[in-house]
């Protein structure tokens, strides 16, 4: 995430909870409904809004940058919280998604953990990448890059020191998505993908496992 995400003064995160990635990510500005979450987020030096994404109590054009970590997952309506991160956008700021794929051996963990009435992931609806890309480009936003991490499997070892892989990569368990307002006329968003046989940037091996 820290490739993706500057942090500093006019940065914002979505869904913030107990401000964990807020305050590792220097971001100083969080919006949650919960106001258990909102006071460890406090305690933690963030300063707090209670709210929702979909209905952002902030002036248009006033921030430089929007971060969700699996939060659209959890979110009433997507589209409109993307809209409304859009709208308090500068235009050349950034809004940085991250997920879990519901198609990934995560994502397909957690839904299963969901079915069996799990108290924390009974609440949340996974997406497909794709799916993801299609709100953001109707919420108005086009990709800038992607960086994607997590390729073991729930029951395997995982190593915290991994390195991310650029792209989104087929099977990974985490992927961070950075997107741009886009611009008239629309291009549509470059390729950042690894799929399955694909190569990774010059000068870096493809993953070993998901391509």
């Amino acid at each position: 995430m820290r490739q993706l995400v500057p942090g500093g003064d006019g940065w914002l995160e979505l869904g913030t909870g107990t401000g964990h990635f807020a305050q590792a990510l220097g971001i100083p500005l969080g919006v949650d409904p919960s106001q258990p979450a909102l006071s460890l987020a406090r305690s933690r030096g963030i300063r707090v809004l209670e709210g929702r994404a979909e209905a952002l109590q902030l002036e248009s054009n006033s921030q430089d940058g929007v971060l969700m970590v699996v939060t659209l997952c959890f979110v009433q309506d997507p589209l409109q919280s993307l809209r409304e991160a859009a709208r308090v956008l500068h235009q050349g700021g950034s809004l940085v998604l991250g997920l879990v794929p519901a198609d990934s051996p995560w994502g397909q963990e957690y839904q299963e953990k969901a079915r069996t009435g799990h108290a924390f992931y009974s609440f949340a609806r996974f997406y497909g990448i794709q799916h993801v890309l299609d709100l953001a480009k109707q919420a108005g936003f086009q990709l800038s890059r992607a960086m994607s991490c997590l390729l073991e499997g729930p029951r395997d070892q995982v190593d915290p020191y991994a390195a991310p892989f650029p792209g989104t990569v087929d099977g990974a368990g985490f992927v961070a998505m950075e997107f741009k307002p886009a611009q008239e006329p629309s291009a549509g968003p470059p390729d950042h993908s690894v799929g399955r046989g694909g190569a990774a940037s010059p000068g870096q091996e493809p993953p070993g496992k998901g391509t």
